[in-house]
């Protein structure tokens, strides 16, 4: 470092006493041991790099300008950036035995290459790192980087959290598939766009601070009206439509950094160098014509350099094109786009993830509204209109206050038809969708399945509701369906039953009284869930290789 960068280093140190504190901290910790500029013969660094190995940061040579004595904004980015990337890499994480671990060289390295080589990425990260979250105070747009260990980083391309100010990324996203880590699946292209992605939602945040809470406004003023019906029809679809403006937004960022990086190997690049760059990702933005000709989707345009401006078009384009792609349970034949994998059950998709938080808000609105006549008023959703759906809602997790069911109307229908949306964040019912759910808490009697139909009418007219209920439940248990029953006999005091399935069969000893009803429908119930969830998977490990792009967990 000559004298002159090394004047201009310190004032601009100076200039940034939070900054120069991080550093200070790095310092004294050992980690980072010498600065250094790169070399005029290097590969472009423009957000710098930090060795973890040698504890050297390196700086690129272009952000140290003229006067040398003033601080350099370049240069005040570029360390703002390397003491997140020095921080991170002091981090733990949980890996997948949750077990606590440092991150290894390679992540620290495939982050930094990844931001190093799209310059519109690089620009944009420095952007974020350097602009004020709100009235130009601390903290940052962009404060950190975090690891996701693959607990929580499942099925998720990456998120940024509003409250930390953190750009938060899988650990199997930074790692290359290999015997040390059999979960790698780092692409240099798709974590660009990932990057882009997040880092737009951080400068999209003050707006979507503001869409919640004129959100939370709106469901109050509705909850607090004593009126027979409270209709959140119109509040939950402006909410939504704003978290869809936003997706897109950060989706044309994810394009543009994509785009860059792409550029920098193909200078004459063309939409099908794009498209095999990051298949999946682009296929949001492109359609196939022929075998080897790609095009805009016919709601959005690029500049000529094929570059994506944030228009007013574009913007509802990405939102009709990546927040609209469809649920697996609910993709139309005639739908050509991806369908959509977010959650734990990878069937979600962005109204119903965006949904889901909706009706927590309005569930814990409508505990505090006031009575008409001696009853609650009804909660009325047009989920049609809304592009919602309860199977959909409910596998997402949804926490309702005091883990109550929120009974509602679907007005979509005429007449509305009426069902509950059921608290499954945890419990019994984590991630799944509860069917006819209850009003209570308890799984209700299941006295009128299909299967306990057959039996009542197979069995003597005398059979009590608790045998009835526990011969159910031991049917269920041993592989019978209903409809699939081949033999029913009694033998001494044991009655047998064999399914159409081979191996399926159930005894029930007649000789010991049977447990209460209640309790064996609570086991026929949980039968059914499980069956549900094993469906549920199975068809998600289906839909893998169809993932969708990134989310925002964190708001």
């Amino acid at each position: 470092m000559s004298p002159g960068q090394m004047e201009q280093f310190r004032s601009t140190l100076k200039a940034d006493k939070i900054l120069l504190g991080l550093l200070n901290a790095a310092a004294a910790s050992g980690a980072v041991k010498h600065f250094a500029v790169q070399s005029a013969d290097g590969q472009a660094i423009p957000t710098g790099h930090f060795n973890p190995t040698s504890g050297t940061v390196t700086l690129p040579a272009s952000s140290f300008t003229p006067p040398t004595t003033r601080p350099s904004a370049d240069l005040r980015a570029v360390l703002r950036i390397q003491s997140m990337v020095v921080a991170l890499s002091s981090r733990q994480y949980e890996d997948e035995t949750e077990t606590k671990r440092l991150p290894c060289a390679e992540m620290i390295h495939n982050l930094q290459d990844t931001l190093n080589s799209s310059p519109h990425l690089a620009a944009e990260v420095k952007r974020a790192a350097t602009t004020y979250a709100q009235d130009n105070t601390a903290p940052m747009i962009l404060e950190s980087f975090q690891i996701l260990g693959p607990r929580a980083g499942a099925g998720v391309g990456g998120s940024y959290d509003s409250e930390h100010r953190a750009l938060n990324l899988p650990s199997a996203s930074l790692v290359v598939k290999g015997p040390h880590h059999p979960q790698g699946s780092y692409r240099p292209h798709d974590l660009t766009f990932v990057i882009g992605h997040e880092a737009q939602h951080g400068f999209n945040s003050a707006a979507t601070a503001r869409a919640v809470r004129t959100f939370d406004n709106d469901v109050h003023k509705v909850a607090s009206t004593r009126e027979e019906a409270h209709d959140y029809t119109q509040p939950v679809g402006r909410f939504i439509q704003s978290s869809r403006d936003d997706e897109a937004k950060a989706e044309i960022a994810g394009w543009n950094a994509l785009h860059s990086r792409v550029q920098q190997s193909h200078p004459n690049m063309t939409l099908d160098d794009i498209l095999n760059a990051a298949h999946d990702r682009a296929e949001d933005f492109l359609m196939r014509v022929g075998q080897d000709k790609s095009l805009p989707r016919s709601n959005i345009h690029l500049n000529p350099d094929l570059s994506m401006p944030f228009t007013p078009t574009n913007i509802a384009g990405m939102g009709e094109n990546y927040f609209n792609r469809p649920s697996p349970l609910h993709k139309q034949p005639d739908d050509t786009r991806q369908v959509m994998t977010l959650g734990a059950k990878g069937i979600g998709d962005y109204p119903d993830f965006y949904g889901n938080w909706a009706v927590k808000i309005i569930a814990e609105a409508e505990q505090k509204s006031p009575t008409v006549h001696g009853k609650k008023p009804e909660v009325q959703i047009n989920m049609e209109h809304l592009g919602l759906h309860e199977d959909v809602i409910e596998p997402l997790g949804l926490g309702l206050p005091s883990k109550r069911s929120l009974p509602y109307a679907d007005t979509s229908r005429s007449p509305a038809s009426r069902s509950h949306f059921d608290h499954t964040l945890d419990g019994p019912h984590q991630f799944s969708h509860v069917p006819e759910s209850p009003i209570n808490a308890r799984p209700a009697p299941l006295m009128n399945s299909a299967l306990h139909r057959e039996l009542r009418d197979a069995l003597p007219a005398e059979t009590s509701p608790d045998r009835l209920a526990q011969i159910a439940w031991a049917v269920k248990k041993g592989g019978i369906e209903a409809g699939h029953i081949r033999t029913m006999d009694i033998e001494g005091e044991r009655l047998m039953l064999t399914g159409l399935t081979p191996g399926t069969h159930a005894v029930i000893d007649l000789s010991t009284p049977p447990p209460p009803a209640l309790e064996s429908d609570n086991h026929f119930h949980a039968l059914v869930e499980r069956q549900m969830q094993r469906d549920l998977e199975r068809q998600h490990e289906l839909s893998q290789e169809l993932r969708g792009p990134s989310m925002s967990l964190c708001r």
